[in-house]
């Protein structure tokens, strides 16, 4: 199992089958809490992109091209900055965008009133196997635009 890992941990959540995040542990199913599911691949796949370094162009490309008027992205970050997105169609076309960095906060929070930032939030990170992180993590939701034919 391919795991999202953070400074050597992995994100562990207790909230299945609540008000929102993951539905439940062999579904594969992250639902936000404005209700858009995302449905992660096998988790012997590669199911997360990962940037661990500014300024270097990194790709996310789907098994199969799929035809949507919109992309949304479950993402998290630990320092804030823009992000330069380029999607690229089948037929050579590229779409150049931009998510400010006021749509993707900083990941950690500590004060669960920070929680209602996030799409998913109560994160917390597994640091090893038996030790949790203080404060908590949250994913952000972006959407982008995107041209469907």
């Amino acid at each position: 199992m391919q795991s999202w890992s953070l400074n050597g941990g992995t994100f562990f959540t207790t909230n299945v089958n609540e008000e929102y995040a993951i539905s439940s542990p062999d579904s594969r199913i992250i639902v936000t809490k404005d209700g858009t599911k995302f449905e992660l691949g096998d988790y012997s796949l590669a199911n997360v992109l990962y940037v661990d370094s500014k300024n270097q162009d990194y790709e996310l490309k789907f098994e199969e091209p799929v035809s949507a008027e919109q992309l949304h992205i479950l993402c998290t970050c630990t320092s804030t900055r823009a992000i330069k997105a380029v999607i690229k169609y089948e037929d050579g076309t590229i779409d150049e965008r931009e998510i400010a960095s006021d749509d993707v906060p900083n990941s950690y929070y500590t004060s669960a009133s920070y929680a209602e930032d996030y799409a998913v939030s109560g994160l917390k990170l597994l640091e090893d196997d038996e030790t949790f992180g203080r404060g908590y993590y949250g994913f952000s939701e972006v959407v982008l635009a995107a041209n469907p034919e």
